[in-house]
């Protein structure tokens, strides 16, 4: 492979972080886990899938923890959808990085990391660019995008050549110095997950990238073209304007089962 190729050249893995349990949307999620809440008929994870598997990201594993039957049951093997899922269940929360991590017996890197509450249709082809055109096997690249409230969400303060330079995960209104903020989308070396213990808890935002750049690993960030559709579905006003928001998706859906 040579390098700035794009992802459906590349044949990346695809992560898919659907572990939390939600409780910020409950009851809705009493029953199901946050990704299969209902967008325009379809659970939010299906459109998490199709959006994978147009930019050519295969196979795709997902994690699961919070009534993991309702993903499995929809999803299959994902031969339906036009996919190759494998699912990686934990009995105990592993966090974002550390969940992450236990995916990496079951495909190889290097991977599209996307947290399951993300609804986007963001091109692939630029974040692995950037990502592709800085030498070594210890990167990661993550996805910005300008937040309305940058005390909710994982601040970052870009240096020369888009590098990171500081992480802050959900930052106290008076230590806020900008509105760039990690989007839930990255691209990681597998180097960067053996930085994880195996069966660990570590988060991304709280542990794993503020380590990464404290230790001098090259993590660099990616902005969001501004015409691009990006919401975090995680909390009802989010829920909301992922309802409203969807119409704007260019996400051909692959034909599947019908709505568990």
């Amino acid at each position: 492979m040579t390098r700035g190729e794009p992802p459906n050249d590349l044949r990346l893995s695809g992560m898919i972080l659907a572990a939390g349990e939600g409780t910020r949307l409950r009851p809705l999620t009493a029953d199901r886990p946050k990704p299969m809440l209902p967008v325009d008929g379809r659970p939010v994870l299906e459109f998490i899938v199709s959006w994978l598997r147009q930019q050519g990201v295969a196979p795709i594993a997902i994690n699961l923890h919070h009534h993991p039957e309702v993903v499995t049951s929809y999803f299959g093997d994902g031969s339906q959808f036009g996919v190759e899922l494998h699912y990686s269940v934990e009995k105990e929360l592993l966090g974002t990085a550390g969940g992450a991590r236990k995916m990496t017996e079951m495909i190889s890197g290097p991977y599209v990391i996307v947290y399951g509450d993300v609804l986007t249709d963001v091109p692939l082809q630029g974040l692995w660019k950037l990502h592709a055109s800085h030498a070594g096997s210890g990167r990661l690249t993550v996805a910005l995008f300008r937040a309305r409230n940058p005390a909710a969400a994982g601040v970052v303060e870009l240096g020369p050549g888009d590098r990171v330079v500081r992480f802050v995960e959900k930052p106290h209104p008076g230590t806020i110095t900008g509105d760039l903020a990690h989007a839930g989308i990255m691209i990681a070396d597998p180097a960067i997950l053996d930085r994880v213990s195996p069966g660990t808890f570590c988060d991304f935002g709280h542990d794993l990238i503020p380590l990464l750049i404290d230790e001098g690993y090259p993590v660099y960030g990616w902005r969001i073209p501004p015409r691009c559709v990006h919401v975090d579905m995680g909390t009802p006003d989010g829920y909301t304007r992922a309802k409203a928001d969807s119409r704007r998706l260019r996400i051909e859906l692959a034909a599947g089962v019908t709505e568990p």
